[in-house]
């Protein structure tokens, strides 16, 4: 068992009501017990292929968020985002919850929509330009190879 401070803060008051049978009342408890562990599951939301680019000499993590029914009617069309920041550790489990949510039949406020989260190694080499400038050349040496 594990015991965690989580305090819980109520406060009752006094009223000139004379209707009201509040008084001033302030209680703080900590230590609520939580229990062991019952279960385990995965938690998925994609699929993640390697791929090996020989333009860029390296290879790419590349995370795919395909719609609830995407194998159930091969004919019809989706519209694609694609995350330059789409590793998992960046924005591809938050863009594609977002996009699910968002296209449940209930909420219905976007298209069904698949996600293509492209991992990113090195943001400076990657999403800047070639600098002439010395101190962006000795600050971010790998810079500018966009």
């Amino acid at each position: 068992m594990y015991k965690t401070l989580l305090p819980i803060w109520t406060k009752n008051y006094e009223s000139n009501n004379s209707k009201s049978n509040f008084t001033n009342d302030i209680k703080i408890s900590f230590g609520q017990e939580l229990v062991e562990k019952m279960s385990e599951n995965e938690f998925t939301i994609g699929k993640t292929f390697k791929i090996k680019s020989q333009l860029l000499g390296e290879s790419r993590d590349l995370n795919i968020y395909l719609p609830l029914g995407y194998t159930q009617d091969s004919l019809k069309t989706y519209p694609v985002i694609y995350l330059l920041y789409g590793s998992k550790d960046e924005d591809f489990i938050l863009v594609s919850g977002i996009v699910q949510f968002g296209s449940f039949s209930w909420i219905n406020i976007i298209p069904e929509t698949i996600i293509v989260g492209i991992e990113n190694l090195d943001r400076k080499r990657d999403f800047t330009y070639p600098s002439q400038n010395k101190l962006d050349q000795n600050e971010f040496p790998t810079s500018g190879k966009s």
